[in-house]
């Protein structure tokens, strides 16, 4: 339906999930996450791709199923997996997915491996790197004033990461949290737009992606604040990075 309304530009994502509360609350045994998350993410794939199909697996079972309305890219709407092992990326690689990394709880040599089973997927799955896309994610932060900005970022990274840290059951705040470190090595952005195109201009040694896609509302920052940092970085960063062979997704 939604990529019917939006006339052909749904973008569906999926991961494997890393969240203990999500999979108690749902009664899913987490050891069984990998199992369904491939499952599903077939499932998903032939429903789109097929007028009528039948599956039968582990956890779900469907015979001449259909659905309505066709979306109306074929055979599917662009697909997503966010992941960060050799075993979510490499899955996605042999299904000809798109892949999503995230900067800012691993460094940039967790990826390598990771990436590459991807590509070896694709391989196997009869394409080129070339025909998909990585996509790295960001939490960024811009304002005019450097300082004003460092303040309310830093902030909400730490208020970010604490909620976070409460849903896998642990409730303290980094002490040691290394702010410079995170900016030098391009896994989060952060400060005026000259230091803003600094730190993405560090993501992109560090990470390999084709795709720079951001948060601004991260860590309870006001509605009203992030919509002038997003105009700021429309105006005074995208700007400069617009001749980089890579493509911005600002969220």
């Amino acid at each position: 339906m939604v990529d019917v309304l939006s006339g052909g530009r749904l973008e569906f994502g999926m991961g494997l999930g890393n969240t203990a509360n999500d999979f108690k609350v749902f009664r899913v045994p987490r050891e069984e996450a990998r199992e369904r998350f491939e499952e599903a993410g077939e499932i998903v794939a032939r429903a789109w791709a097929n007028e009528r199909f039948s599956y039968t697996g582990k956890f779900w079972d469907f015979e001449g199923v259909c659905i309505y309305p066709r979306p109306v890219q074929q055979p599917t709407p662009t697909m997503w997996v966010a992941g960060h092992s050799p075993e979510s990326l490499g899955w996605a690689g042999r299904h000809g997915f798109n892949i999503m990394i995230t900067a800012h709880p691993y460094p940039p040599e967790h990826y390598p491996k990771a990436i590459s089973a991807w590509r070896d997927g694709l391989v196997q799955a009869g394409l080129s790197p070339a025909d998909r896309s990585c996509k790295v994610h960001l939490r960024v932060w811009v304002e005019e004033n450097r300082e004003h900005a460092r303040e309310v970022a830093e902030a909400a990274i730490l208020r970010y990461d604490h909620i976070a840290g409460l849903s896998r059951g642990v409730d303290r705040v980094d002490p040691d949290y290394d702010f410079q470190g995170m900016l030098d090595s391009g896994r989060n952005v952060y400060g005026n737009p000259d230091q803003c195109i600094t730190a993405i201009e560090n993501a992109m040694r560090n990470y390999e992606f084709d795709i720079f896609s951001t948060t601004f509302n991260f860590g309870g920052i006001p509605h009203a604040e992030i919509m002038k940092s997003m105009r700021l970085f429309a105006k005074e960063v995208m700007p400069i990075l617009k001749d980089v062979p890579r493509t911005m997704a600002v969220t």
